[in-house]
């Protein structure tokens, strides 16, 4: 099968910048719109050898080397998107983290399915690894599922949490001028 439609984008050492403004709550009428992903539209995606720069502000940060991104139509209304960053560093509440991340995320066009998310990192003496699976509707109300196990390792005890998490999720919006 032939289409017009079919392209792909393939891009090696890009550098993404993300910075968070403040913003305020979204409108009543921005909130309850239902969101749906335009998937037919998106072309396969090769990404290679990024570095990604996140600014969380208040001092906090992210800085990722070693980016890779894939994205693939598998076609009936899924896509595939999978993220993995080499090796990251942060500072967020003046703790330092260095460490891995990896995502594989179904997309579909109202929900949006993290199949799997796993982040090894380091703080301070303690190993930390954090696995998640969920789901994120986009119909109105943002409906979020989500099961998440976090394992914290010294060199002589370990904590281990497993949760459920059922909710909504927020939308914000930037002020007018």
């Amino acid at each position: 099968e032939v289409s017009l439609l079919s392209w792909a984008i393939t891009l090696d050492r890009p550098q993404l910048k993300v910075e968070v403004v403040e913003g305020s709550a979204a409108t009543d009428a921005e909130a309850a719109a239902d969101i749906e992903l335009p998937l037919a539209w998106l072309p396969a995606l090769d990404i290679t050898d990024g570095r990604i720069d996140y600014s969380l502000g208040g001092g906090a940060y992210v800085h990722g080397e070693k980016w890779r991104g894939r994205y693939r139509d598998l076609g009936k209304d899924r896509g595939a998107l999978s993220i993995a960053i080499g090796a990251f560093s942060a500072v967020i509440d003046s703790q330092n983290v260095a460490g891995q991340l990896s995502v594989a995320i179904g997309l579909h066009p109202q929900r949006v399915v993290v199949d799997s998310l796993r982040a090894q990192g380091q703080v301070g003496l303690s190993h930390v690894q954090i696995d998640a699976a969920g789901e994120l509707g986009l119909d109105a109300l943002r409906p979020v599922l989500m099961q998440l196990r976090t394992e914290v390792a010294t060199g002589v005890d370990s904590l281990v949490v497993e949760m459920d998490v059922e909710g909504a999720c927020l939308l914000y919006t930037s002020p007018s001028p």
